[in-house]
């Protein structure tokens, strides 16, 4: 087995990283030693998902969000029994449309 003098080399030297925010130089850190912003790419990747997941969670229901949950929580039994049955047939529909799916899968090319 050969072993490059630059692997070796590249595992023992620090990475430095510059602060976008406040221009500090650190070595081998995630977050800046000065201001707490992320530098490393690992972190800034955390951070967007986190603030991905919070707009989401905080995003207000569409119109077809709220018409779902009033027709499934009507006070009509027409309505909620409307409702059950379109899904039924969405779910089935989702089913065939899978099982297809699934076929074309198996099949070579």
């Amino acid at each position: 087995m050969i072993i490059r003098r630059s692997h070796i080399l590249a595992k023992n030297t620090a990475l430095e990283r510059k602060c976008t925010n406040c221009n500090t130089w650190s070595s081998n850190q995630d977050y800046c030693p000065k201001c707490g912003q992320a530098i490393s790419s690992l972190a800034i990747g955390k951070e967007e998902e986190q603030n991905r997941i919070t707009v989401i969670a905080n995003r207000p229901p569409t119109k077809l969000d709220v018409l779902v949950e009033d027709m499934k929580h009507s006070k009509y039994w027409i309505v909620r029994a409307f409702f059950h049955v379109g899904y039924s047939i969405w779910t089935l529909f989702m089913l065939i449309l899978s099982f297809f799916m699934w076929i074309i899968a198996l099949t070579p090319g």
